[in-house]
């Protein structure tokens, strides 16, 4: 019996490694689907009074966060080992 409960701890660990690249590459994938409708000149930040300060370079600056996601999820993966829910 205790060899059926190791096999399913790891059916559940792969199910959670799967689980955590789609949502680490689930913000990418919706940037990409949705980079060809945005603009070319994007706000990037407003004043108090809700004027625009600064505009984006341009729309391919999105992408930024996304990729600072994956890299962060890789890290994590890499250093911590495991992946605590």
């Amino acid at each position: 019996m205790l060899w059926f409960k190791q096999f399913e701890g790891e059916i559940v660990m792969k199910k959670m490694y799967r689980l955590f690249y789609i949502l680490m590459f689930l913000p990418l994938i919706i940037t990409l689907i949705m980079l060809p409708i945005l603009p070319n000149n994007i706000p990037m930040h407003y004043n108090s009074q809700n004027e625009i300060d600064r505009w984006g370079g341009s729309k391919h600056e999105s992408l930024i966060l996304p990729l600072i996601i994956i890299g962060i999820g890789f890290f994590s993966k890499s250093y911590g080992g495991e992946i605590v829910f």
